[in-house]
């Protein structure tokens, strides 16, 4: 029996025949099989999208106008800046306010500030007029500036108020000069928008400015913090920004400047402090879990998901972040609450309050209460947890008296929870979310001793009052029939990001999805010892839930996957076509001849580098 080595096998020509004959049918064999798989991630994608996915924003309205700020000396004279003022509401004289540049994302537009614009205007004023509405007095009104990437500048008149012409906005996703370029802009804005206040006494003029970007506007406005402005910006608040990684990654520059906005002398008290807004995986535009805050990046930063705060309680598309109406609510409440403060301490606080916790409806726990509504509740053990239908300015106080009369006020930590009026509905509504007054307030009670009882002073009449133990089991099985509301929470690296799903009405589920993020992002090490996950169900203690089966749902998780590290099929086919490329050069090389033929030496190349020559016995 003959035995050739591998250097005939090449050289033989019944061999190089017999293997490009072979071409076709390899070819066909892997694109059926390519198309198959692209098919079932395809289904997963898709199938995953409409039980995962779903969001409902409410459409926001405002009556827009813009303003071009006159810049001769203007450093990159194809990008422009404008003030943004909501018609009949804002001052259209000179600007009093705080202000706050805008930095829209990729191709993005400057317009797209209105939204968040208008509702700031809206509510510090009140109605139109031009005066601060009551309870907004020790607020500043709030500048948004936005700039305008690739715009026509009109020559005419740079004062009057209209919209200006927006074209072609650049791609700065996948081009990091093009982001250093923005970046510069940027920090020249901020000496100009300053400037714009030089008509105040020196005492009223701002000294910081606040940072709103979406997207990859929030990768340059922490570029743009330099030596020289960082001094000039007090926070960050980003919408939709993939953190971590970029979304494409076609430079090596573009992990340049990743790594430049991520070391570690960024959290120094000087840096300004960071808050990341995050849609979840209802935004599929960027890998979802790289829009959260690690713990290496900020100091005392955090990422607060949408599904997470309070009245919003949905995911958020990647465009609708910044119009839809219950989150731009939230954000624009946020920056005109954290002019009230002055150190870098309370602002994060502040930003916490509106963007996660949300004291806002209910008053302090030791404060005056009015008009005081007095119920007994009982004791039952040193956790308890008191459910009170939510009421518009109401407020409320909590003792715990024991024996002898003698009462103590406590400090309960209250949540919102989400309670739709239609139960049939799926949750969140699609174009809707929820309405105002469809939720209860969870008044959570740590208690030194379990005798005695709770004394509850509401100032307003409670329409619902539910009470009961509030404990942690271990529980199996697969069967439950009462409809609790169901909270489930993500246990994030270090509590810098901040992930809950909420899932109320839900009578008999046949299956309820849930999912987390890892506060990270792909081929990025998380800190898997402050990892995991938790649930809550807030039920009534008539028919609580007795048992509950946790599984893997192995198509979400697929698609998942898929989601989560689509970079990889980039990478590779890109790796493969570069392959070919690099045959085909090689072949050029040897030969002089490209090899475009159907059954060319640069096929048959190929063909060698996917199956094992073939020997003649």
């Amino acid at each position: 029996m003959k035995s050739p080595t591998a250097s005939s096998s090449l050289s033989t020509p019944s061999s190089r025949a017999y293997s490009a004959s072979r071409v076709p049918i390899t070819n066909g064999i892997l694109s059926v099989i390519a198309l198959f798989l692209s098919w079932i991630l395809y289904q997963a994608y898709t199938y995953d999208n409409a039980q995962s996915g779903a969001w409902g924003c409410e459409m926001s309205w405002m009556t827009p106008s813009y303003r071009m700020i006159d810049w001769k000396d203007n450093p990159v004279p194809r990008y422009t800046l404008h003030l943004y003022r909501e018609l009949g509401w804002d001052n259209d004289g000179q600007v009093t306010g705080h202000p706050v540049l805008f930095i829209p994302g990729n191709a993005g537009s400057y317009q797209q500030v209105r939204s968040i614009a208008s509702s700031a205007a809206r509510q510090y004023y009140g109605e139109p007029g031009g005066k601060a509405a009551h309870g907004m007095q020790s607020m500043r009104s709030i500048d948004l500036f936005t700039g305008a990437y690739s715009t026509i500048q009109d020559p005419i008149d740079h004062s009057s108020f209209h919209p200006l012409a927006d074209l072609n906005e650049e791609f700065s996703a996948f081009h990091a000069p093009t982001l250093r370029e923005q970046a510069r802009f940027i920090a020249s804005c901020i000496h100009k928008i300053f400037a714009q206040y030089r008509h105040l006494p020196p005492a009223d003029r701002p000294t910081k400015i606040t940072l709103l970007g979406h997207s990859m506007g929030g990768i340059v406005a922490r570029l743009a913090v330099t030596s020289q402005t960082v001094s000039a910006i007090d926070a960050i608040l980003t919408m939709s920004t993939p953190h971590a990684i970029p979304p494409l990654t076609l430079d090596s520059d573009m992990d340049s400047i990743y790594r430049t906005i991520n070391k570690g002398q960024n959290k120094n008290d000087d840096h300004p402090t960071l808050i990341s807004l995050c849609g979840g995986v209802s935004d599929t535009q960027i890998v979802s879990d790289s829009c959260g805050v690690l713990p290496s990046f900020v100091s005392d930063g955090f990422a607060a998901f949408t599904t997470n705060m309070p009245h919003v309680w949905t995911g958020v598309d990647h465009q609708a972040m910044v119009w839809c109406h219950q989150v731009r609510w939230r954000v624009a409440r946020t920056l005109l609450e954290m002019t009230r403060s002055v150190s870098r301490h309370d602002k994060l606080q502040t930003a916490k309050q509106w963007l996660l916790l949300d004291n806002n409806a209910a008053a302090s726990a030791s404060a005056d209460v009015l008009s005081e509504i007095e119920r007994i509740i009982p004791v039952t053990s040193r956790s308890m947890t008191i459910l009170l239908s939510e009421t518009v300015g109401a407020s409320y106080r909590v003792q715990h008296c024991e024996s002898g009369g003698r009462c103590r006020i406590q400090t309960p930590v209250q949540e919102y929870l989400p309670l739709p009026a239609n139960k049939t509905a799926p949750f969140p509504l699609s174009g809707e979310g929820i309405k105002a007054g469809e939720s209860l307030i969870a008044v959570k009670v740590d208690l030194e001793s379990e005798h005695g009882y709770l004394l509850l002073h509401s100032s307003s009449t409670l329409d619902r009052l539910d009470h009961g133990s509030r404990s942690q089991v271990n529980v199996s099985g697969s069967a439950w029939s009462p409809p609790p509301i169901i909270k489930h929470v993500t246990i994030p690296s270090r509590q810098t990001s901040h992930e809950a799903r909420y899932f109320p009405h839900y009578d008999n589920p046949q299956v309820i999805r849930i999912h987390s993020h890892i506060s990270s992002a792909p081929f990025i090490s998380g800190h898997a010892d402050s990892m995991g996950i938790q649930l809550e169900l807030f039920q009534s203690t008539d028919c609580p839930v007795t048992t509950v089966k946790i599984s893997v749902e192995w198509l979400g998780t697929l698609a998942k996957i898929v989601t989560r590290y689509r970079m990889t099929v980039v990478a590779w086919t890109i790796g493969w076509a570069a392959i070919v490329m690099l045959k085909q050069m090689s072949i050029l090389r040897q030969t002089g001849e490209s090899g475009t033929s159907g059954a060319s030496a640069g096929a048959q190349e190929l063909t060698w580098i996917l199956l094992p020559p073939q020997t003649d016995s």
